[in-house]
């Protein structure tokens, strides 16, 4: 649900107007580095939440020192209006979703569908993470390069990937927060890749929009 969220770092993003602090919930799994809020001075972004001053309750920590204590994940569906649903019902048909997996009452096919709108993208080739793990995963021949919302509103497939020019709400090409409100979408571990995804704490973000979809979508990762 919507505990707290940590904001971390002064992050370095390829867009001069989103540099500063990140939603950072790795503070709640890190247990034995040293938080402080004494050093970074940035308040370059447009959006107030990423600036970071002394003092203000955000972090200094862009990286942190050791490894991470604990693993963790937030299913939060708080602020998203573009859905018809409450966040109370949001998060029941989540868990719907959860146990229907986990007990086998919903079986997607063991493939991987790739929307990639980016391409090499000077060398980053996001899709990749698509293209290695799924393909190490089923086999080759079970990778689909195929449109995200189109393919998936028929058939499933365990795992997929979309990535494109981002904003907080939107992936060129794939789909927008409004099309996983409006849509059922049959995979259960998918990806996106974008600018400004990493950045989730936000009316109507994308990045959490998947968690409410209609359909069997439980886990959403930012990975380029």
């Amino acid at each position: 649900g919507h505990v707290p969220v940590p904001y971390s770092g002064n992050v370095v993003s390829a867009h001069a107007n989103h540099c500063g602090a990140y939603p950072t919930d790795i503070y709640y799994s890190e247990l034995d580095d040293v938080w402080t809020d004494t050093l970074v001075n940035n308040t370059s972004a447009s959006r107030p939440a990423n600036h970071n001053i002394p003092g203000d309750g955000k972090f200094d920590q862009t990286f942190i020192e050791s490894g991470v204590d604990l693993r963790n994940g937030r299913v939060d569906l708080y602020d998203m209006p573009a859905f018809a649903e409450s966040e109370v019902e949001l998060l029941r048909r989540y868990l719907e979703k959860n146990h229907n997996f986990r007990r086998g009452i919903v079986v997607p096919k063991r493939r991987g569908l790739i929307d990639d709108n980016v391409g090499v993208l000077g060398g980053i080739a996001p899709a990749g993470n698509g293209l290695r793990n799924f393909a190490a995963m089923f086999g080759s021949d079970s990778l689909y390069p195929l449109d995200y919302f189109d393919a998936m509103g028929e058939e499933s497939y365990l795992c997929s990937l979309g990535c494109g020019g981002g904003s907080y709400t939107s992936c060129a090409g794939v789909g927008s927060t409004y099309d996983f409100a409006n849509s059922t979408v049959h995979s259960v571990f998918t990806i996106l890749y974008g600018s400004y995804f990493g950045d989730w704490d936000n009316t109507d973000n994308l990045l959490r929009a998947p968690l409410g979809a209609d359909g069997s979508l439980l886990t959403c990762c930012w990975a380029g």
